[in-house]
């Protein structure tokens, strides 16, 4: 980060707690916790607030711009809020995914394993407050994450029951989900429901990203 200063540069950061998420997926694995509600049961919302905070403090000692990635949490956006406050130089992106879908959508043990990504899906306060936070612009950016599989790759890990019907085990779905053509029409929806207007959908979609990265005139 001293270094990415001096050249003028953007540290982007995918902010979550390795130590806390091994130590919790190593503790359901052997309580034989494998559904895929687990996804999100090993990385509870600490192991993202933990992680942003961090970077938010050596943003404030260094001086060094940061770019969180997907931010998925009501306290990370509470911490990029407070960051916006104070002036740092901490600006974050959010996902379609964490605007639409609670991990509920994990429970599902047909169709769980497509909604596996990480961070992991949250619960509604945390759309919520992703929502408010892209209206007040302490969320800048809204992005993708895009990493699209067909349903046999996400399970290319997992086994098979006497039935045909997949094992449950979280820590082998391959990770990732699709969104690219879901991003726009996610907050257009928005607007339809009162959440952003369209001069913040403009900022959210494309403007704040250009703004962010030296794309747009200053």
């Amino acid at each position: 980060m001293e270094e990415i200063k001096k050249q003028g540069g953007l540290a982007f950061i995918h902010s979550e707690n390795a130590g806390i998420i091994d130590y919790k997926v190593a503790q359901a694995l052997s309580e034989g916790k494998t559904d895929y509600i687990y996804q999100a049961l090993t990385r509870p919302n600490i192991v993202e607030q933990e992680a942003i905070q961090r970077m938010a403090l050596f943003a404030t000692k260094l001086g060094a711009a940061v770019f969180i990635a997907h931010v998925s949490t009501h306290e990370g956006a509470e911490i990029c809020q407070a960051a916006k406050k104070k002036g740092l130089p901490v600006y974050a992106e959010t996902c379609p995914h964490y605007l639409l879908f609670t991990e509920d959508k994990l429970r599902d043990a047909e169709n769980g394993l497509l909604y596996i990504q990480s961070p992991p899906l949250r619960k509604e306060e945390d759309i919520d407050a992703l929502w408010k936070a892209l209206k007040n612009r302490s969320i800048h950016v809204t992005s993708t994450d895009h990493s699209s599989f067909p349903r046999f790759e996400k399970a290319m890990d997992l086994k098979k029951d006497e039935n045909g019907n997949y094992i449950p085990e979280f820590n082998k779905v391959t990770n990732g989900v699709p969104g690219i053509e879901m991003r726009l029409p996610t907050l257009i929806n928005g607007v339809s429901e009162g959440k952003l207007s369209w001069e913040e959908l403009v900022y959210v979609n494309s403007y704040g990203a250009a703004k962010i990265f030296g794309f747009y005139p200053d």
